[in-house]
């Protein structure tokens, strides 16, 4: 067990895909990929946000067997809603599509497909659910070091007949980034917690949607601008991948 205080994460590699509409081309950033990364096998049991998601996240871990930490508020909610007017309709459930409506499901497909054995955990942090990934994927860390994490977020649309008030900025993203805590040789930024960043704002608990909105833009800036935001008691920041005081 690593007994060294961690006092920084560095982000190897980041991706993210985001739909400002159901029927809106996928707007792609960093390393992602598109869906053809997943394999055919897997691809065509996927609902739209399963294969956001995992391609997303296999965009930035690969083959590698890096630890997998997935965040979601809700999940694939659009098809644990389709399989619930199924019951309400009386209608035998899928047990194909029930196995992919658990919130584990993408980090599992992204194992199958990497043939990991390493592991995934699966995170629902209410609104701050990305904040909460992001502190699993530290203490991940904090305990082994050596080893690399791979965090995924998404979130898709909200079903139309669920009657909910919540507005988020698009109807489907999906961002990974792969972090280490030693330094990589290619480095697209840091992430700290618990340090200050002179002159930034801080973000006060930001939700999840307004968050990876910032992250994306601020990794997608070269180069990466300053952020940091505070959730749940702990403050965060990320930093340029070059700043030489890390």
């Amino acid at each position: 067990m690593n007994n060294v205080p961690l006092v920084a994460v560095y982000v190897e590699s980041w991706a993210a895909v985001t739909f400002e509409t159901p029927d809106s081309e996928a707007q792609r950033f960093g390393a992602c990929a598109d869906e053809s990364i997943i394999p055919a096998g897997h691809r065509r049991r996927l609902s739209a946000f399963a294969r956001m998601a995992v391609a997303c996240g296999l965009s930035v871990s690969g083959a590698d067997c890096s630890d997998l930490v997935f965040c979601s508020r809700f999940g694939d909610l659009q098809l644990a809603y389709r399989l619930l007017l199924d019951v309400v309709d009386g209608a035998l459930m899928s047990p194909a599509a029930f196995s992919l409506s658990v919130h584990n499901s993408v980090p599992g497909v992204m194992d199958l497909v990497r043939k990991s054995r390493v592991g995934h955990t699966a995170v629902a942090g209410g609104d701050e659910s990305l904040s909460a990934g992001l502190a699993e994927s530290w203490g991940k860390l904090s305990v082994l070091p050596a080893n690399k994490v791979t965090l995924v977020y998404a979130e898709g649309q909200m079903p139309d007949g669920l009657g909910t008030s919540i507005e988020m900025e698009q109807t489907g993203v999906a961002f990974a980034m792969t972090l280490s805590a030693r330094r990589p040789a290619a480095c697209e930024g840091v992430i700290q917690l618990g340090s200050v960043v002179d002159d930034v704002p801080v973000l006060e608990g930001p939700v999840s949607d307004l968050l990876v909105t910032r992250l994306i833009a601020a990794l997608d800036t070269q180069p990466v601008v300053p952020l940091q935001w505070r959730s749940r008691g702990l403050r965060w920041s990320l930093k340029a991948g070059s700043d030489a005081a890390l």
